[in-house]
């Protein structure tokens, strides 16, 4: 969703909302909140926006046009992003950035980074933590870094990708007990790409809670590009 409308400061006072008219030091009211531009004492209204998804070097984006912005006007984006076949615990980081370009060129924010952190975890889950650890060889047993594996769950059809670290790993730390298929969808520069479906089973889970401490282990191995 988006909304569009001018910044003005506010406070609370015996149950009601105070707006500033004007955004002035004389009006330093202790919140911001951004009203509707014709009636001040309004939010500004909310429009939803349909964004552009895409990928690129297996990290999931979107792109939105915000419209014409005036020079006194603000805007809100929201948006959710959910964490798939993870559950949040207090502790985990997640980071999220974002840019701002203008049509012109004379607006261009540069990558802006935030990180989330969970403080507390909301919910129950009544299961042991799992492990989903995929590791990418070469056949010589070289740890490939730089492979993008898409993991998707059978369950809700929502998908996550995951990319190989320089040990050649991509984990998953307090993974869901679902079933899930995971595929190759980039390999690393100079080897063949394998696109096998690989199952992630709930019976590989219980399999791993029982023989491996939880962990479900995935070696894949990628043959080298014949050179020319």
């Amino acid at each position: 969703e988006l909304q569009k409308g001018v910044w003005r400061r506010i406070k609370y006072q015996n149950g009601k909302t105070l707006v500033a008219p004007d955004d002035t030091d004389e009006n330093g009211y202790p919140y911001w909140s951004l009203r509707d531009k014709t009636d001040n004492s309004q939010n500004a209204p909310r429009e939803r926006i349909t964004p552009v998804y895409y990928e690129e070097n297996g990290i999931k984006k979107f792109k939105v046009n915000l419209g014409d912005i005036d020079k006194n006007e603000g805007v809100v984006l929201m948006y959710y992003v959910e964490i798939v076949g993870e559950i949040p615990v207090k502790g985990a980081s997640y980071k999220n950035d974002a840019s701002l370009k203008s049509d012109g060129g004379d607006l261009d924010t540069g990558k802006q980074e935030k990180t989330f952190t969970i403080n507390e975890a909301g919910g129950f889950v009544n299961q042991n933590p799992f492990t989903i650890k995929v590791r990418k060889t070469g056949e010589n047993g070289d740890l490939l870094q730089g492979a993008i594996f898409k993991l998707r769950s059978k369950t809700g059809g929502s998908d996550r990708n995951l990319i190989t670290d320089a040990n050649g790993e991509a984990v998953i730390n307090n993974a869901i007990l679902d079933n899930y298929e995971l595929v190759e969808i980039q390999a690393p520069e100079g080897y063949r790409l394998d696109q096998t479906p690989r199952p992630i089973t709930k019976d590989d889970f219980a399999r791993a809670a029982n023989q491996r401490g939880g962990v479900i282990e995935i070696t894949v191995t990628n043959q080298q590009t014949p050179h020319p």
